[in-house]
């Protein structure tokens, strides 16, 4: 008798277990939690710290919408963006896939390639008075 009430409980409680274990820690993030100007505080390039991206921006408008200065040219261009699959795809001139992180909503971590190099970088959200 006991084993048959042992076996219902672990029933009942099993699947409860199992959901809960296997959920996911990843965040989603939508287009409004990315908008807005953000700048680059830190930055690596192939595994090295450089100062050379300081002051490099990516500025997120609504439509999916982009105006960066992260390119060959280190000149302001417009792109496009769309989230997909945890990834800020950069459309329009060169192309490219920028895995990201938000650890609070005024940080962002990118990690991608250009031009053959690897960069992660560290950014800010802007104030409102640095954005214009």
């Amino acid at each position: 008798m006991k084993s048959l009430r042992f076996i219902a409980v672990f029933a009942i409680l099993a699947p409860l277990f199992l959901t809960t274990s296997c959920t996911s820690d990843t965040k989603e993030f939508s287009e409004t939690d990315i908008l807005g100007k953000w700048v680059v505080k830190e930055a690596m390039r192939n595994g090295q710290n450089t100062n050379v991206l300081n002051g490099f921006y990516f500025d997120f408008q609504e439509g999916g919408k982009l105006s960066s200065n992260f390119n060959r040219k280190s000149e302001d261009q417009e792109y496009t963006f769309e989230l997909k699959d945890g990834k800020i795809i950069r459309k329009g001139g060169e192309a490219i896939d920028i895995e990201f992180d938000m650890p609070t909503d005024s940080e962002m971590h990118l990690d991608t390639k250009l031009a053959g190099a690897s960069f992660k970088l560290i950014l800010n959200k802007a104030s409102t008075d640095e954005e214009g």
